[in-house]
């Protein structure tokens, strides 16, 4: 899990500003529905 949120860090550091909240709303849907159907 810790690799996972340090990915998310990145990804947000790497996005602008304006395209980080959507975007990590998005990779947190998608990894919340992979956790789940493990």
């Amino acid at each position: 899990m810790e690799s996972l949120c340090l990915v998310l860090s990145l990804l947000a550091e790497h996005l602008g500003p304006d395209k980080k909240i959507a975007e990590l709303k998005k990779l947190r849907h998608i990894l919340l529905g992979f956790i789940i159907n493990k």
